[in-house]
C-alpha cells in the first residue's frame, strides 16, 4: 500500500499499524525515562517550597488536616 508522507512524496506503508505504534512507545519511553533522570532545577524547588510556605500561613491547622 502506498502512502503520501507530509512532503507529498508517495511511499510505501512499512509494517502494521501495531509495530509502528510500538515503535512509537519504545521511542517514547526512551524519551521519558531519559526526562526523570534529570535533576529538579533548583528555582522549581524554591517555588514549591514558597508555595509550601504560603499554604501553611494562609491555611490554619484544622483545614491542612483535611486538606493533604
Amino acid at each position: 500500500m502506498k502512502v503520501i508522507d507530509f512532503c507529498g512524496r508517495q511511499r510505501r506503508r512499512q509494517g502494521s499499524g501495531a509495530a509502528a505504534a510500538s515503535r512509537i512507545g519504545q521511542r517514547l519511553k526512551l524519551a521519558y525515562d531519559e526526562l526523570v533522570e534529570e535533576p529538579v532545577p533548583e528555582r522549581f524547588t524554591e517555588l514549591l517550597r514558597a508555595l509550601d510556605e504560603a499554604d501553611s500561613v494562609a491555611m490554619p491547622e484544622t483545614a491542612r488536616k483535611g486538606h493533604r
